[in-house]
């Protein structure tokens, strides 16, 4: 029998309904997505199955060759002309194309903050759930996108930079 949960935000770099993934001791399915309750304005249903050791390896082999990583786009904002968004958006296209889940700070829920030290957390949330961070030409000019950098690197996170 299969077990239905609420995910409460952990399984953030799947996208699909139907699309199955092996997290958390066992492999899920995804069953519905809400894109409006976690930083990266996912939550889905998931549904767990009970598969044999033998499928579960073959699944997991074929999850490590298909899964998409996540970038998160950092750079300076603050002080910027239009708050530097054409520059972010360039970057989510490209890096879009090159086959990336993009998280730009940008399409994050900010309706709650009121606070420059407010929307840095909201940030900082969102990049905890990825895996590269793509730092903007000139990021060593804001406050912010340094504290993202060095949350990065302290997480392990893959660093890029733009060219």
């Amino acid at each position: 029998m299969n077990k239905t949960k609420q995910a409460d935000g952990m399984f953030n770099n799947y996208n699909k309904v139907n699309e199955i993934f092996h997290a958390k001791g066992g492999c899920w399915k995804i069953i519905s997505l809400n894109c409006k309750t976690c930083p990266l304005r996912r939550k889905c249903a998931v549904e767990q199955l009970h598969l044999d050791s033998q499928a579960l390896m073959h699944f997991a082999k074929k999850w490590m060759q298909h899964s998409k990583k996540t970038v998160y786009i950092s750079g300076g904002i603050t002080g910027m002309p239009n708050f530097n968004k054409p520059a972010f958006e360039r970057a989510e296209k490209v890096l879009k194309n090159n086959g990336y889940q993009v998280v730009n700070p940008f399409n994050l829920d900010h309706t709650k903050n009121a606070t420059w030290e407010q929307y840095l957390k909201t940030d900082l949330d969102a990049l905890l759930m990825c895996d590269i961070i793509y730092m903007l030409k000139n990021y060593e000019l804001s406050k912010g996108a340094n504290k993202e950098f060095l949350s990065a690197e302290a997480w392990g996170l893959e660093v890029q930079y733009e060219k």
